[in-house]
């Protein structure tokens, strides 16, 4: 049909009788469309992110019963408060012992270089080997087989400390097997000869 209309006769039918003559008059104007439905697009999903690999664990060399630390532990100076730099380190000693059940007893050694008091370097080489059993023992590790004991400034690797590398080497944490199976190694005291820094249970 066309879209225009200039007139339209319309016929009535009553009774038979046809009669014409009816007109309508359309109003003239293009017809409307329907107005266009905006498409949406959908948005693309955000991409999910990779998962974080996990560190590849550091297998600690055991040399003489002694394990061999990529870092040394470091602490706040003057206290037994552990730097974060020192975690990492910690989570391999912890993965030596989840590794290495045999090992009953881990003596935990605080050392420290002989700049101040004698008695305060015994006292903070102890607080820092407590220190240390406390993490462990906070990251899972059974506080059992944990010896925490302090030597102060009597076990120096380098004698007499004429620099700041010395005494950098000198203050430090080791991490020594004391115990195989529940025997002393060699029948050793598990103190090692140092001075028992507290109960790693008794936080618990």
């Amino acid at each position: 049909m066309r879209n225009y209309f200039g007139r339209v006769l319309c016929v009535a039918i009553t009774a038979g009788l046809m009669t014409s003559g009816c007109t309508i008059r359309v109003r003239k104007g293009k017809p409307k469309t329907p107005p266009k439905q905006e498409v949406k697009a959908k948005a693309k999903p955000e991409p999910k992110p990779e998962p974080k690999a996990k560190p590849k664990r550091r297998v600690l060399p055991v040399v003489r019963n002694k394990l061999t630390l990529p870092d040394p532990i470091v602490f706040q100076t003057g206290s037994g408060t552990i730097l974060p730099e020192s975690f990492a380190v910690l989570e391999d000693v912890k993965a030596y012992l989840d590794d290495t059940p045999k090992v009953t007893k881990l003596r935990i050694e605080g050392h420290t270089s002989t700049t101040g008091d004698d008695g305060k370097n015994q006292k903070l080489s102890e607080l820092r080997s407590l220190a240390v059993a406390a993490w462990l023992v906070a990251n899972g590790v059974d506080c059992e087989r944990l010896v925490p004991a302090g030597f102060g400034e009597t076990r120096l690797i380098d004698k007499p400390e004429e620099t700041d590398e010395h005494r950098a080497r000198n203050r430090r944490v080791d991490f020594v097997n004391a115990a195989i199976d529940g025997k002393a190694i060699l029948g050793f005291p598990l103190d090692g000869g140092g001075t028992l820094a507290g109960d790693p249970c008794a936080a618990k």
